[in-house]
């Protein structure tokens, strides 16, 4: 691992999840929510950078095999892996450490085709009532693609900013809206060498260039909202978004 990323801030690792199509929800729940939860909390008892880990889960009718959202923006996925890492560089150092290589490494707990990115938080805005406890609240994950009108990441920062306007004007509209944050993509662009070996090559990650994080009371309120304010989280490009509650495997964020 030659390899350095220069990178001082925590970064969030957004990693999506699907169930492996030949096997029951059941199966999908133990070996992801239980088996792999407990082998990365362990990971992480030796790997003191990897700081947080929570588990969305979209909610899925079992006898439809279809979001009971209603919606299809989530295009298939059945959950949501979010790390907290205090650097790029100590999440590339963690792929060599003995305890990811003796236990999550191996461990096949759904579709190996995953989408995803890194990123850094750009802003934050929160309800005068929201408290940041860990609780299992519905939140709602949009990833932004890239654009290719907007072309460089100065050009991203400037339209960030301005949802991050309307955002804030949501919050203190006390809109159904608790807390808000947005991030900008720090995906390496070496991504394949950044992965190699990992179960993780063979996935997607230099698909988006943003992403948006939204907290609701409940699935009903996440709903109204992303159905009323549709036109501004979609911006003229059909976005992914995971929405689901949340589990917390460890941390506190």
């Amino acid at each position: 691992m030659g390899n350095t990323y220069e990178s001082s801030k925590p970064v969030f690792w957004f990693i999506t999840v699907g169930k492996i199509e030949s096997w029951t929800y059941e199966r999908f729940h133990h070996e992801y929510n239980d088996i792999h939860a407990k082998m990365t909390a362990g990971v992480a008892e030796q790997v003191h950078d990897l700081q947080d880990y929570t588990q969305l889960m979209v909610e899925y009718d079992e006898k439809t095999d279809k979001p009971t959202r209603g919606a299809d923006d989530n295009e298939g996925w059945h959950g949501l892996t979010i790390h907290i890492w205090s650097s790029l560089q100590a999440l590339y150092t963690s792929f060599a450490d003995p305890s990811y290589e003796a236990s999550a490494k191996k461990h096949i707990f759904c579709r190996q085709d995953q989408k995803g990115c890194f990123a850094e938080l750009l802003a934050e805005f929160a309800s005068p009532g929201y408290v940041s406890d860990g609780s299992t609240k519905v939140r709602s994950i949009i990833f932004h693609r890239k654009n290719p009108l907007r072309g460089d990441s100065q050009s991203d920062r400037a339209w960030l900013d301005e949802r991050s306007k309307k955002a804030k004007q949501l919050i203190e509209g006390r809109s159904n809206l608790l807390r808000y944050r947005q991030y900008l993509d720090c995906t390496p662009q070496t991504i394949n060498h950044f992965f190699k070996g990992t179960p993780f090559a063979g996935g997607s990650w230099q698909e988006f260039c943003a992403a948006e994080d939204m907290i609701f009371d409940d699935l009903e309120a996440a709903s109204r909202f992303l159905n009323e304010y549709r036109d501004w989280i979609y911006d003229g490009k059909k976005p992914l978004i995971i929405t689901g509650k949340g589990y917390k495997v460890f941390g506190t964020d």
